[in-house]
């Protein structure tokens, strides 16, 4: 840095000198202003304004402000130099306090900018984290929505899957029921069939043993009546499975002694003729006698009476109105009664 040096008859050298440094510190050193306004990143023709005015720092002032500031300094005196001088000191200084206290301030800003930003940095991050959460919130709610969705499809199949079971064990409960209900009149009506099986088993036990009584005292009656001994002759009344009758023939020669009856012929035909002649009935047609219908559920209704059994036809070895009995030979020692 190059100062301008002042002869003796001119200026002071001090003050020349401490206006040569006030005007080359001015120079070199932007104000606390400039620095504020300026953009903190610079331009590409920035860096030339710089090297330019680092250049012209450097060199101090230029000559043509120098002049100026000669011409207008020289025709000062010292005393009033020297009173400007502690004027501008004075001035110099309240504006170098004015200075720090606005740097102070700047300083203050600038940290309570810089503590905002960070709050609000910290308060972006919150917020970030914040939304996130939101986003995952929502996320997850939609998640559990379609879950619940599918667990309540899931209930109601699986309701209609317990009405269509419970359809199906009422149905088969119904089934049950007209089963037991089916095997009760089964059972009924097996009971009625062997009731009247053994019902007919006995009548027609009876009425073959009655049939082959009847026959055989009609042909001890009407062998007294003939005046012949019950051995002599006799038939047998043989029914058959298929229903049919046949006859056996026996005549035996025995005489009328060993029957062990005492009296004459006459008189036993006589005895024979004043008793009343057994009346011997064929019963061509049988009918069972109808069972009363029984009933294994009283509440329900009653079933159809059973129908009648087939009736029975026998064939007669005799006419139905014929009472007497023929024989078919009579021995030669006995003649027919009249």
């Amino acid at each position: 840095m190059s100062f301008h040096v002042y002869s003796e008859d001119e200026e002071s050298p001090v003050l020349q000198e401490y206006v040569n440094e006030t005007i080359a510190r001015q120079t070199q050193t932007p104000s606390p202003r400039t620095e504020l306004l300026s953009p903190s990143s610079p331009t590409r023709e920035e860096p030339d304004r710089r090297s330019r005015r680092s250049q012209r720092s450097q060199r101090g002032p230029s000559e043509r402000f120098r002049r100026q500031r000669e011409e207008a300094y020289a025709g000062v005196s010292a005393r009033q130099l020297l009173s400007l001088l502690v004027e501008k000191e004075y001035e110099a200084s309240k504006l170098r306090k004015g200075l720090h206290r606005a740097f102070d301030r700047v300083e203050g800003e600038a940290q309570r900018v810089a503590e905002a930003e960070r709050v609000t940095q910290e308060t972006l991050n919150h917020f970030r984290a914040v939304n996130e959460g939101r986003i995952a919130a929502e996320r997850a709610l939609a998640k559990t929505n379609e879950e619940l969705g599918l667990w309540k499809f899931q209930f109601e199949h699986v309701q209609r899957e317990l009405a269509r079971a419970q359809d199906v064990v009422k149905l088969l409960e119904r089934q049950l029921e007209d089963a037991e209900k089916a095997a009760a009149k089964a059972r009924a009506a097996a009971r009625q069939l062997n009731e009247l099986r053994v019902v007919n088993d006995a009548l027609e036990e009876g009425r073959r043993l009655g049939f082959q009584t009847g026959y055989r005292q009609g042909q001890e009656d009407r062998a007294f009546a003939h005046g012949t001994t019950p051995g002599d002759t006799h038939q047998d009344l043989e029914i058959e499975d298929s229903g049919s009758y046949s006859y056996s023939y026996t005549a035996p020669q025995r005489g009328r002694n060993e029957l062990g009856l005492g009296g004459s012929v006459s008189q036993l035909l006589r005895d024979v003729n004043t008793s009343p002649a057994p009346v011997i009935r064929s019963p061509e047609v049988l009918r069972m006698p109808q069972m009363p219908p029984t009933h294994s559920h009283p509440a329900q209704p009653p079933d159809p009476p059973p129908s009648m059994p087939v009736p029975i036809s026998m064939p007669s070895p005799l006419p139905a109105r014929q009472t007497e009995y023929i024989p078919r030979s009579l021995p030669p020692s006995l003649p027919p009664s009249p």
